[in-house]
C-alpha cells in the first residue's frame, strides 16, 4: 500500500469523528508524497501581469499600512452603542482574549496550506506558478484590507469598554477583519488548487473541508475575543475569498 493510499484510508476512517485537528494533522502527510493525480496546470504567467499585481500589491499593503499607523484611537465617550445595528450589538459585550491566540494559530494554519497543492505537483514551474499567484491574491488582500481600515475606521467592540488612555490607533480599525480576509484568502486558494492541479485526487474534499473549518473558526474567534463585530468578519470572509478566486481565475 503507498503512503497516499494510507493517508486516504486513514482519512475515511476519521471522518466518522469529524475532528478537524486530526484532519489537518493527517493532511500533512500530504506534504511529503505527491498526489496521486496531479493534472498538468491550467494556469499561465504574464510577466507584465505578474509585475502590476505583484507591484501593485505590495504598494497599496504599504500605503495601507502606513496610513494606518497614523490613525488616532477613538474615544470613548463620543461612542454610542445605540448607534450600532441591532446585529452586531449583541456581541458588543464578548470578551474572551485567550479565543484571540487561536485565531492567529487558525489564520496562519489557513495561509500556509496552499503549500500542500502548490508544492506537490511534481512539476518546479508549476509550483512557482502557485506560489507566485498565492502571493500575488496575500498582497492584493492585504492592501485592500489595510486601506478600508483606515477609510472607515469602525471602533472596535473592546473600545466601547477601555479608557482611552490605553487604546491604540489599532482600535479604530475594525472593519473588516484582516484575520477573517486572510484565512478565507488562504482557504480558497488551497481549495482551487487542489481542485485545478490535483482533479480527481480522493484528498479535494479534505482540503476543502479543513480549510473553510479553519478560516471559519478564525472568524468566531474575532467576534468572541471582542477584535470585530459580526459584520467585520463577514465582509472579510466575503473579500477574502473573492480575492483569491479572481486571482487565480485571471490565470488561467
Amino acid at each position: 500500500m503507498s503512503l497516499l493510499n494510507l493517508f486516504i484510508g486513514t482519512w475515511r476512517t476519521m471522518s466518522s469523528r469529524k475532528s478537524l485537528f486530526n484532519r489537518l494533522l493527517s493532511l500533512l502527510v500530504l506534504m511529503c508524497v505527491d498526489f496521486a493525480s496531479a493534472q498538468p496546470s491550467p494556469y499561465t504567467l504574464k510577466t507584465g501581469r505578474e509585475a502590476l499585481l505583484v507591484g501593485g500589491g505590495a504598494v497599496v499593503t504599504g500605503l495601507g499600512h502606513f496610513l494606518g499607523s497614523r490613525v488616532q484611537p477613538p474615544d470613548p465617550e463620543k461612542l454610542d452603542m445605540n448607534g450600532i445595528n441591532a446585529f452586531d450589538r449583541l456581541t458588543v459585550n464578548m470578551h474572551y482574549p485567550g479565543t484571540a491566540t487561536v485565531s492567529d494559530v487558525t489564520l496562519f494554519s489557513c495561509a500556509a496550506l496552499p503549500l500542500i497543492p502548490a508544492l506537490s505537483t511534481g512539476s518546479g514551474q508549476t509550483n512557482r506558478e502557485a506560489l507566485l499567484m498565492v502571493l500575488e491574491a496575500y498582497l492584493i488582500n492585504e492592501g485592500i484590507t489595510k486601506l478600508t481600515k483606515v477609510l472607515v475606521r469602525r471602533a472596535r467592540p473592546y473600545a466601547y469598554h477601555r479608557p482611552r488612555e490605553i487604546l491604540k490607533g489599532d482600535a479604530s480599525q475594525s472593519f473588516f477583519s484582516g484575520h477573517t480576509s486572510m484565512a478565507f484568502a488562504g482557504a480558497v486558494a488551497a481549495g482551487l488548487l487542489t481542485q485545478e492541479l490535483h482533479s480527481g485526487s480522493e484528498v479535494n474534499s479534505a482540503i476543502w473541508s479543513v480549510s473553510m473549518g479553519l478560516a471559519l473558526t478564525t472568524g468566531i474567534c474575532r467576534i468572541t475575543s471582542g477584535k470585530h463585530f459580526p459584520t467585520d468578519v463577514l465582509i472579510g470572509a466575503l473579500a477574502g475569498s473573492l480575492v483569491s478566486y479572481l486571482v487565480l481565475k485571471l490565470h488561467q
